[in-house]
């Protein structure tokens, strides 16, 4: 893992917007396949919304290709940081942690050898019950509540508080029926990926995933098979082609974003079986 300490003397040399430029080459190349998503779903009259924005590698990937983005982070040096990145025209940067109500919360903070692993940091108390943690309070709110306009795709990272996430933009689902490309994992939380296809499902929405470069039906996804604990990643770390924690739901009436994510996108060659 790279420590923070490194990180900040690189983005004081070069640059938040050259980080930012760098950290998405290698993403697109050798992280999430779901980046490369964001194209297919592209819409100059809707709005992107990341949730669990972090460092803000999706927002950066998805500026031109959506009407607006709003930018969700609850850590506030995240935020700072993405307020840097993205001008006002292009991006509205909300401090704030996507939930189904509205309050003051406890944000938690994993760290190692006394770094802070912001990709961790959660709503959700024990999502790394390995490391040391600090906590901080921030203000939870729904993405209902948040003012966002018309809505084409969202994606959710939030380290285990997806559920609720999910369930405080009810209405924005039921107003926009956006997409939604939402990371969930087991070790979050045993029965959680079966209670979001079922959450999602319920609210009319089909879930797909992405496996070495193929598009495959939620009804197929083996929990065992792709969440193996000896697969999963690490902080800092390479991921594993085998290892799948994020889904794509798509409304049942929305043919056109079916027929496109269905079309297919096929990751570099970097993820290819090897």
């Amino acid at each position: 893992m790279v420590s923070t300490t490194l990180k900040k003397a690189a983005a004081h040399i070069l640059g938040p917007k050259m980080m930012i430029r760098r950290r998405l080459r290698y993403e697109l190349a050798a992280g999430e396949p779901e980046l490369h998503l964001l194209a297919l779903f592209a819409d100059a009259h809707r709005s992107f919304v990341d949730v669990g924005a972090n460092e803000g590698v999706y927002a950066w990937h998805a500026r031109g290709s959506f009407r607006h983005l709003y930018v969700v982070e609850a850590n506030p040096s995240l935020a700072a940081t993405l307020r840097h990145l993205f001008s006002r025209a292009e991006a509205t940067v909300i401090e704030k942690a996507a939930s189904d109500h509205a309050q003051p919360a406890t944000f938690t903070i994993p760290v190692k050898a006394g770094e802070d692993v912001h990709s961790r940091g959660s709503l959700e108390a024990q999502t790394d019950p390995d490391y040391a943690n600090r906590s901080i309070t921030v203000r939870a709110e729904r993405l209902d509540a948040m003012d966002l306009e018309r809505v084409g795709l969202i994606k959710i990272d939030v380290e285990g508080h997806e559920m609720a996430a999910v369930e405080g933009a009810s209405g924005i689902l039921e107003r926009d029926r956006p997409v939604l490309i939402v990371e969930c994992e087991e070790r979050h939380h045993a029965g959680g990926v079966a209670a979001l296809l079922a959450h999602m499902s319920a609210r009319d929405y089909d879930p797909y995933y992405l496996h070495r470069g193929q598009v495959r039906p939620g009804a197929s996804y083996d929990v065992a098979a792709l969440q193996n604990p000896d697969a999963q990643k690490a902080p800092g770390a390479h991921r594993s082609p085998d290892y799948v924690n994020n889904f794509v739901f798509v409304h049942r009436a929305d043919e056109k974003n079916r027929a496109a994510l269905l079309a297919g996108v096929r990751p570099p060659q970097s993820l290819a079986p090897s």
